[in-house]
């Protein structure tokens, strides 16, 4: 427009000529304008944050805008309920279009806002302004939300009716499969804390549990209005549903001590020495909550991960570009985000027909914390070729589910280049067949069997000579010498250990059984665990048949993996759960405890709910026997450990995958881990 101004004023053109070139600059203009409106009104942000919180709680704002994005600006002032915690962090996010005939890549940047509530109120958030890396403004819409006070009121009405108040809340009671859940309980109480003598929280069987809050309780001094009490975090742990449904959270209860009121605590110690106060046990329990799981929206597009997140980026590289024709190496695939990570399984890697899969390596760097679970997995794809030339490999792309959008979305990382060069054969494959076993080699296996034994406290007791383990052990030990199947053990209390893997040489996993000596398994019986670890194993064997034989005295009241769950991993991935209750017909079973005088004799209930174990059984189309003496139980054993094979636990559709199975035994593995530290070193004590 400046060229044509120049023109008017110094050429020496008609009336009429100048006349069309203002009109021309006066219509560039508007063009302009309109221009840069159409741009602007082509961009908008999205805004998600929460309608309601709490005083205390962490608030997560988000805008996003469908453009790459230089900066963001509030128009105002945020207000007094609401601190800001650091700066926003922007994250840009490539995706692919579909929506012409020929694809294209579209962007979308997002600025994520973290605030703490500090004030209860009504919080109005004012608008922002975003400006593009084309210099176009774009002005969100101001958001409100309320801040409540930070417990409701059934905690201060229980306060004060009872002195005493337990709670079991979650950061989300609507979510969709596998979304994170922040779960905490709490005590509240308006005397003195003394000891938690008894926790029993609810089973969370469809759900995976990782347990954040550490052995130590955390109790604070709090006041609502004239009512002074004290807040104890009993524990806090994530949440993953794993099924859309509305499931039942059964109540929690605690057995706790408690002394002094807090109104009555005297400034002078002296008071508190001479005359000390009482101490009381009260019982509580938490209210039964239900969580509502949305199922995911139909049309599930191809080569969905199972994964829902909040971002996601996918990247490949190679470690070098070239390579010799039959030499393997490996291509990366990394997916970085805050997704739940644990439940992605290997995307589909588009290969040319000359280049050959051999094997997949996974190596997972996702965590678990208070803000879910987040970090990066990988995927290690070993090939080779088997031609040289130059090769370009396509794209990773998978789609997950956006918590956010609340759509299916897809991600792609960017093709990658390689050359392949005639090599020296003899060289490759030396390099192949020291790195990669191919499958054709593998021995065929008819039938693999892992065995769960439960070698918990209780099995000590003498209803069978001379006691439960050893009637199994010695039983067991006699029928595998005519067993069919590869065999493997597991041991458990509280903690699984995996006694001798499944192997076809019977002479070694009964040598692993004639030398086992107690190890650091902990107080009580996690059979969800074991039956995971045992399902681990035989999902590792390429058996045409697998099965599972649970041998146990009673139910699992330990460990973060339910009874349930495990059994129906067991069958969706076509094993079998066959259990073998151990138990006489008594009431009471005799039993030696060690005291300080020397060993004694006692009795223990004998605590078979032989309809829960047939439940069970039945469920992963298993069987059940409940075996009373030495005679019995060596028939149930030699009937399991001989069967040829086993049929089909039915048509139906997988739930779980292999990556699932991965997430929960990464899960197990970490409470294994944990467990084991704290049996050292209450040993050293």
């Amino acid at each position: 427009m400046r060229i044509m101004k120049r023109l008017l004023l110094s050429n020496p053109i008609s009336e009429f000529a100048k006349h069309i070139l203002t009109r021309i600059v006066f219509c560039a203009a508007i063009i302009s304008c309109s221009f840069q409106s159409l741009q602007s009104q082509d961009r908008a942000i999205r805004i998600k944050a929460p309608e309601v919180v709490r005083v205390g709680e962490r608030v997560q704002v988000t805008y996003t805008i469908n453009d790459k994005a230089n900066e963001i600006v509030f128009s105002g002032q945020t207000p007094s309920c609401l601190k800001l915690i650091g700066k926003p962090m922007q994250t840009l996010r490539r995706m692919k279009s579909t929506s012409n005939v020929k694809d294209s890549m579209v962007f979308e940047t997002t600025y994520t806002y973290n605030m703490m509530a500090i004030n209860e109120g009504e919080c109005k958030i004012p608008s922002v302004t975003i400006t593009t890396q084309g210099d176009v403004d774009v002005l969100s819409n101001s958001i409100s939300l309320s801040v409540l006070p930070k417990y409701g009121k059934e905690v201060t009405d229980k306060l004060i009716s009872d002195g005493y108040c337990a709670t079991l809340t979650f950061s989300a009671t609507e979510v969709y499969p596998k979304e994170p859940i922040i779960a905490e309980l709490r005590v509240f109480s308006t005397s003195v804390l003394e000891s938690l003598t008894h926790l029993e929280l609810p089973a969370f069987n469809d759900f995976l549990v990782w347990q954040l809050s550490s052995r130590e309780v955390k109790v604070d001094k709090e006041r609502i209005g004239d009512v002074e009490f004290l807040s104890a975090l009993i524990g806090k742990m994530v949440l993953i549903p794993l099924r859309p449904g509305n499931l039942n959270v059964e109540k929690s209860v605690l057995s706790l001590t408690v002394s002094t009121p807090l109104e009555k605590i005297s400034k002078n110690p002296f008071d508190t020495f001479f005359d000390p106060a009482p101490i009381e046990t009260i019982m509580l329990q938490t209210d039964p909550r239900v969580i509502h799981v949305k199922d995911f929206p139909p049309n599930i597009p191809p080569g969905f991960s199972n994964t829902v997140g909040r971002s996601l980026t996918v990247m490949n590289f190679l470690n070098r570009p070239e390579f010799a024709r039959n030499e393997p190496f490996a291509i990366e695939v990394e997916v970085i985000g805050n997704a739940n990570l644990k439940f992605l399984s290997p995307p589909e890697l588009k290969l040319p027909p000359q280049i050959e899969l051999i094997d997949i390596e996974i190596y997972d760097h996702s965590k678990v914390d208070k803000d879910g679970v987040h970090g990066s997995k990988g995927f290690s794809y070993i090939v080779k070729a088997k031609t040289s030339g130059p090769f370009e490999i396509p794209g990773t792309a998978f789609s997950f589910f956006n918590l956010e959008t609340e759509e299916y979305q897809t991600v792609s990382s960017d093709p990658i280049s390689l050359y392949v060069f005639e090599g020296d054969p003899d060289v490759c494959a030396s390099k192949f067949s020291s790195q990669v076993q191919s499958e054709d080699k593998r021995r065929e296996v008819n039938s693999a069997q892992m065995f769960v034994l439960d070698v918990s406290g209780s099995m000590l007791a003498k209803d069978f000579s001379p006691n439960r383990q050893s009637a199994v052990f010695a039983s067991l030990m006699k029928c595998l010498e005519q067993s069919v199947s590869d065999i493997g053990i597991v041991v458990f209390s509280e903690i699984p250990y995996l006694l001798h893997p499944v192997s076809m040489d019977k002479e070694t996993v009964i040598d692993s059984l004639k030398n086992f000596t107690f190890k650091y398994l902990g107080h009580g019986s996690s059979s969800g665990m074991a039956i995971i670890m045992a399902v681990d194993e035989l999902v590792k064997s390429n058996a045409k048949n697998k099965s599972i034989v649970l041998v146990t005295d009673g139910k699992s009241n330990s460990g973060s993996i339910r009874e349930n769950l495990a059994v129906e991993v067991a069958r969706h991935f076509d094993i079998p759960v066959n259990i073998i209750g151990v138990g006489s017909d008594a009431e009471n079973a005799p039993y030696t405890i060690k005291t300080a005088f020397g060993e004694q004799e006692t009795e223990i209930a004998i605590g078979i709910n032989d309809q829960e174990l047939s439940h069970l059984a039945l469920s992963s189309n298993g069987e059940y026997f409940r075996v009373t003496n030495s005679d019995e139980l060596v028939e149930a054993i030699d009937y399991l450990s001989t069967q040829r094979s086993k049929k089909s636990v039915g048509s139906f559709k997988p739930v779980y995958t292999k990556s699932d199975l991965q997430s929960i035994l990464e899960l197990m593995n970490q409470e294994v881990a944990k467990k084991t530290r704290q049996e050292i070193s209450y040993g050293q004590r």
